[in-house]
């Protein structure tokens, strides 16, 4: 709301800031009301924090297989076809469409929203639609990965400005192809120096046990290599499905060699998914000193693991619950994905309201 060309806040702070000059005036005639400027002082810091700031929700979901039901030659979907194994058809793929647009719902419909395993762009608006995010942009560049999945970043453009985006390929030892690496500059409308830098990663899998970690120590390398290159003052934020832990050594060495935070909480929860029923936190969102620091803030706030019930089923053999997927050793369950979404919760400073 406007009155003029001032905001509603802004007269709100010139009234407080008028009574405390009159208040001034009468405490030299009445030491009663000496008292009273200085309550008013506290009330209107209230205020002017809350014009200060404006929080916003960044996410990344592992989605598990989002694959439409068209074969393409050029990737290895065939067992997310009609008549496959899976037996992948047009009603599956929907329901799997409206189950995760219910997840993201339940998110919040986050403002930067990263996802991995999602075959192609068209997905993706798919999912975009049935979520019915109209103000919502899709960044995706197809990637060498032998399964065909990609990662992608679903930007609300209502409160982000998409500045520009690329892949930064990793180049594996041997003849192995994986994801590239998604690199997306944005800044928030409103605020000064507001520049941020996310990456959307989806690292190698640890299929070939210890000796696959030098794949992921590769991908280390080379988005720390980006990072570094960036001007000092610019906010990162790297999310995605590292396929390790946060104090593994890809991890340890990707926060040390690029000077990133890594704040996620698995303090309330075993992990973000699970394997043979061991917990595992391969989905984690790092952020670099400018954003918990500067402009960007974290308020004090990590990285949540977000194992909503809604999102689970009850293993009654065992007693616990787990990440409701869509499929479990070849059996179709028709559930979200085998990944739990993490998010974070950042405050930017300097907006306007």
């Amino acid at each position: 709301m406007t009155i003029g060309a001032l905001t509603l806040q802004h007269f709100h702070i010139m009234l407080v800031s008028f009574l405390i000059f009159t208040l001034a005036l009468l405490a030299k005639r009445y030491p009663i009301v000496k008292a009273l400027p200085w309550i008013l002082v506290f009330l209107l810091i209230p205020i002017s924090t809350a014009r200060a700031q404006k929080q916003v929700r960044f996410a990344f979901y592992n989605v598990e297989n989002l694959m439409d039901t068209l074969d393409n030659p050029h990737k290895n979907d065939n067992d997310f076809l009609p008549g496959s194994k899976n037996n992948w058809n047009a009603q599956k793929y929907l329901h799997k469409l409206n189950q995760l647009a219910a997840a993201i719902e339940w998110l919040e419909k986050p403002a930067g929203l990263g996802l991995a395993e999602v075959e192609n762009r068209g997905v993706v608006e798919a999912l975009m639609s049935a979520a019915h995010m109209q103000n919502y942009a899709v960044v995706h560049f197809e990637s060498p990965d032998e399964r065909g999945i990609d990662v992608a970043l679903m930007v609300d453009t209502t409160i982000l400005t998409l500045q520009s985006a690329r892949k930064i390929p990793v180049f594996l030892p041997g003849e192995d192809n994986t994801r590239d690496i998604l690199r997306v500059q944005l800044d928030r409308s409103g605020c000064e120096t507001s520049q941020m830098v996310v990456y959307v990663c989806h690292f190698p899998s640890r299929r070939g046990g210890d000796s696959s970690m030098v794949k992921r120590l590769a991908a280390v390398d080379v988005l720390s290599a980006d990072i570094i290159a960036l001007n000092d003052r610019t906010a990162v934020l790297v999310m995605g499905d590292f396929n390790d832990n946060p104090h593994d050594p890809s991890i340890q060495r990707l926060e040390l060699s690029a000077g990133l935070f890594n704040l996620t909480d698995t303090s309330s929860v075993q992990g973000s998914l699970v394997y043979q029923h061991q917990w595992f936190t391969f989905d984690q969102i790092l952020f670099s000193e400018q954003v918990r620091f500067g402009n960007w803030d974290t308020g004090g706030n990590g990285t949540v693991l977000f194992n909503d019930r809604r999102l689970s089923y009850f293993d009654e053999k065992r007693g616990r619950f787990y990440p409701n997927r869509t499929f479990n050793q070849g059996k179709y369950y028709g559930g979200f994905s085998d990944h739990y979404p993490v998010y974070i919760d950042l405050l930017l400073h300097g907006c306007a309201p």
